[in-house]
């Protein structure tokens, strides 16, 4: 049952961390490249999710990454794209935006 209930261990090389290292070395990596990433969306932004989970209507979306900014109290839906910015990108943006304003508001999924 204890298998059951463990995960699988997770690997932080990205955090150029010796293998030994000390739990609290850890957390300062991970707390630096998150805090960066953050960083480059401005001030006072604050991580939700990933693939945040919404369900209209019985039909399921996912948005890349939520955050929310505490300054302006609002979510902010960051929707990954490679390549060159198409009409129907901005389509699906304007559409999570609205779902998600709703979503949030009863709760979230």
């Amino acid at each position: 049952m204890a298998r059951e209930n463990a995960k699988d261990p997770l690997i932080f090389d990205f955090l150029g961390l010796a293998e030994e290292a000390q739990e609290h070395a850890l957390e300062e990596a991970m707390t630096l490249r998150f805090s960066q990433m953050l960083a480059g969306f401005g001030g006072g932004f604050a991580f939700v999710g990933r693939q945040y989970h919404l369900d209209v209507d019985g039909d399921d979306f996912y948005i890349d990454l939520l955050l929310y900014h505490v300054p302006s109290d609002r979510y902010v839906v960051v929707e990954l794209k490679a390549g060159k910015l198409k009409p129907e990108n901005l389509g699906q943006l304007n559409f999570y935006v609205a779902v998600s304003q709703s979503d949030t508001n009863r709760g979230g999924s």
